[in-house]
């Protein structure tokens, strides 16, 4: 039964449970703002007075479940380590471990980029996930100047732009092959998993001091 007496906030949680669900189930494009509603137990009178977009929504849930996985992989990697190379290293297993698992998301990033190839909507939601995703690349931007800082990173000339290629690397590639993994092996002998590890081996060994 849908309920008629709801806070406002107490609707955008409902409506982003629902929305997250509905989107890693289904996809972004394939689901209906009537079913979203449904699901989050509101009435369609009740979702056109809170006037909230699949637009909006779509950018809370692709901000939530990034920020999900990325600081996940931070927990993984803490912070014991000696050197800002070490750290940096073990960032990049651990964001490549938490992305085996999250097929879903991946698949559910892909189709965002997709839809958002253009010029993002001017709403505040789209807003708050170029900030969120500025904050989490500051985090691999920190372990790069930690590492050139005490000496155990060499040539990189800018920090930021190799911290990113590194994200790029495993976020792009873990997109292609982790929901595919077995046709990948199937056509190239080798598993995904296999090359996102031997790519950043490499870019990481290419910047270790000797």
């Amino acid at each position: 039964m849908p309920r008629t007496s709801i806070t406002e906030a107490e609707i955008r949680e409902a409506l982003l449970k629902a929305a997250t669900e509905a989107f890693l189930r289904d996809g972004i494009m394939a689901t209906e703002m009537k079913a979203v509603a449904a699901s989050a137990g509101l009435s369609r009178s009740t979702l056109y007075r809170y006037t909230i977009s699949k637009n909006q929504l779509a950018f809370l849930v692709g901000e939530q479940r990034i920020r999900l996985m990325v600081e996940a992989a931070h927990r993984r990697s803490g912070t014991q380590l000696a050197t800002g190379w070490e750290r940096l290293e073990y960032f990049c297993e651990s964001m490549i471990t938490e992305l085996e698992g999250r097929t879903a998301d991946l698949r559910l990033m892909a189709e965002f980029d997709a839809i958002y190839s253009g010029p993002y909507p001017d709403i505040p939601e789209a807003r708050d996930y170029v900030a969120t995703m500025q904050r989490l690349h500051s985090h691999s931007v920190e372990m790069v100047l930690d590492g050139l800082a005490d000496g155990s990173i060499v040539n990189v000339p800018d920090a930021a732009l190799f911290a990113s290629v590194l994200e790029n690397v495993i976020f792009g590639m873990a997109t292609r092959y982790f929901p595919r993994e077995a046709h990948y092996i199937e056509e190239h002998q080798h598993g995904g998993r296999q090359v996102i590890r031997e790519i950043v081996r490499r870019l990481l060994e290419g910047v270790r001091a000797a």
